[in-house]
């Protein structure tokens, strides 16, 4: 008689972190605004709302930055790789601001390793991640072709920067605000 072993081997790792300084939410959401009033908007992904102009690391505030060095070198993304924290592939960043109604387009994060996006608002499972396997493997399974992670003022998602993922139109009357960052892993 024939063994019948099924391997879920190619799972997507996503990580999801809480808990993030008060000190440094309040920091970067005043941030977002200053840079809302300074420079005008970039909009690659964002429709209505507000998305800034790309900053690469060493523009970034000294002590976010510290904390950012401190947390994305203690975090095991594979045990041969780490976050590229100098140089021409450091991380570079960006606001979003969604008022109501405001949205972003189905993206990817091209010449990243990992997408990082800090809610600096709470959220009400806006993120949409696609599966990357449904448009050729649903039928093996009765999985969902998107995940909304529950996610709060303060939490932190990493996850692969070429999983296609949306984020649906604010429905709140208070703007949704994050911190979005491109990582690569050398």
């Amino acid at each position: 008689m024939l063994t019948l072993n099924k391997y879920e081997e190619f799972t997507t790792p996503i990580w999801h972190l809480e808990d993030t300084p008060q000190w440094l939410v309040d920091f970067l959401y005043k941030e977002a605004y200053r840079f809302k009033e300074n420079c005008q908007s970039d909009n690659r992904s964002n429709k209505g709302g507000y998305q800034s102009p790309p900053f690469i690391w060493e523009e970034f505030a000294i002590e976010p930055k510290k904390y950012f060095n401190e947390l994305l070198g203690s975090i095991p993304f594979s045990q041969s790789t780490k976050v590229q924290l100098e140089g021409e592939k450091s991380p570079y960043s960006w606001y979003n601001i969604n008022s109501k109604g405001s949205w972003n387009t189905v993206h990817t994060h091209p010449v990243s390793s990992l997408a990082l996006i800090l809610y600096l608002t709470d959220t009400n499972n806006e993120l949409s991640i696609l599966n990357p396997n449904y448009h050729t493997r649903y039928f093996l399974d009765s999985e969902s072709h998107y995940i909304s992670p529950t996610l709060k003022r303060g939490d932190i998602i990493i996850f692969p920067a070429d999983l296609m993922h949306f984020v649906k139109p604010n429905e709140s009357n208070k703007d949704r605000v994050c911190l979005s960052m491109n990582l690569q892993l050398c």
